[in-house]
């Protein structure tokens, strides 16, 4: 999966004339039991920066404007905009007219002003400049994003925060394959509590991902009396990144969305 600039993420959903972006653009039909996720970069010129900030919310904006440094300032306004500009395809909506909340504790939910609540969930995470919104229809979904880090000490995080038979299998790889095999762990629970809505507050070790042999796929081993059954898809990414999306259930598909032809 390639990292589309921003700009021309925009762009593939409208046309722009003058400076200005066509605000509704094309609807997109999400199947049932299918998760779109898209891939993009944050780092945007003026205009794009602009334009998505025009379309965040006044609690957006608030937050937006907290941050210290301006890239990290410019990049929550692109994240959010394209989060904005993407889940208005699904609602044939503006950006603008979408309603995010968020109680404390619990995930984002989406309302679409005039209509009733909206069965559509998403998911965004963003990470050194990087971007992914995962959507679902009628289900929680949950996506992660990571570089490849060599500065993150990873055997040590794996002994503290993983289960033994996870920290074992690690242990098997050596070099650039274990940090990689890490992450790809550690993006895997991170995407499956986020779809949970429990986030980091769920100890790591009282699940284990069992991986499949291709490591494109895992499931969920719950350390614990329970009945859940999660699956995670490890996305095609670049060299140096991982990412999963995770949701309940295993009778569920993954399409990535590109920039033409949508």
């Amino acid at each position: 999966m390639a990292w589309p600039n921003a700009g021309n993420l925009l762009l593939s959903f409208s046309r722009l004339e003058a400076g200005v972006f066509d605000e509704r653009a094309p609807c997109v039909v999400l199947p049932n039991r299918e998760a779109h996720v898209w891939a993009f970069s944050l780092d945007a010129d003026f205009e794009v920066q602009r334009q998505c900030g025009r379309w965040l919310s006044p609690s957006e904006q608030e937050r937006a404007n907290r941050f210290r440094f301006e890239q990290d300032r410019n990049h929550f306004v692109v994240a959010h905009g394209c989060l904005r500009q993407i889940l208005s395809r699904y609602c044939d909506s503006t950006p603008d007219a979408l309603v995010i909340t968020q109680s404390v504790g619990e995930k984002p939910k989406l309302r679409v002003r005039g209509m009733p609540r909206s069965p559509l969930m998403f998911n965004l995470t963003h990470s050194h400049g990087r971007g992914l919104v995962a959507v679902a229809n009628g289900f929680e979904i949950g996506v992660d994003l990571e570089r490849v880090r060599e500065d993150v000490e990873h055997l040590k995080l794996a002994e503290r925060f993983f289960s033994h038979p996870e920290v074992d299998v690690i242990r098997m790889e050596e070099g650039e394959s274990q940090r990689v095999l890490f992450f790809r762990h550690w993006v895997g629970k991170e995407a499956m509590l986020k779809a949970k809505g429990t986030g980091l507050q769920f100890p790591l070790d009282r699940c284990a991902l069992i991986m499949a042999d291709t490591l494109n796929e895992a499931v969920v081993h719950w350390h614990a009396d329970t009945d859940q059954e999660w699956f995670i898809h490890f996305l095609p990414l670049e060299s140096g990144w991982v990412g999963a999306v995770a949701a309940e259930g295993t009778n569920w598909t993954v399409t990535y969305r590109g920039l033409t032809g949508y």
